[in-house]
């Protein structure tokens, strides 16, 4: 079973920050920690997921 964390995250800077982190995780690892989704609004999650 794959996993996806979807999140809201209103500062840009900080997603950027964790997803670098994560990256970083699995380049060194070789294992990746499963699919995150961002968005900085819950109205920016709706706008992609109703199209």
């Amino acid at each position: 079973m794959k996993k996806v964390t979807i999140r809201i995250q209103r500062q840009p800077e900080a997603a950027l920050a964790e997803m670098g982190d994560r990256f970083a995780k699995a380049w060194h690892t070789g294992k990746a920690s499963g699919a995150m989704l961002v968005f900085e609004t819950p109205a920016a999650l709706f706008r992609t997921w109703l199209r």
